[in-house]
């Protein structure tokens, strides 16, 4: 997982390619597991990857009119 992940070829994937990247050569029984918790763990991919943001503003329906268009 280190050569897959915090190598310099690879730059710090992300749990899905580092993933995939292992998968090409390897093949681990809990390898999603064990990925997500190497990704989560790492400190120089915490510091590089984006922040998630979520949007603040509530959804809410839209209303339709009431009036109908004429032609």
């Amino acid at each position: 997982m280190k050569l897959a992940h915090d190598s310099v070829f690879s730059g710090y994937l992300g749990e899905r390619k580092t993933r995939e990247r292992i998968r090409l050569s390897f093949f681990l029984p809990q390898l999603r597991k064990s990925v997500r918790q190497y990704v989560n763990t790492c400190a120089e991919f915490q510091l590089r990857s984006r922040p998630v943001t979520l949007d603040c503003v509530p959804i809410t329906p839209i209303t339709p009119l009431m009036r109908h268009f004429k032609c």
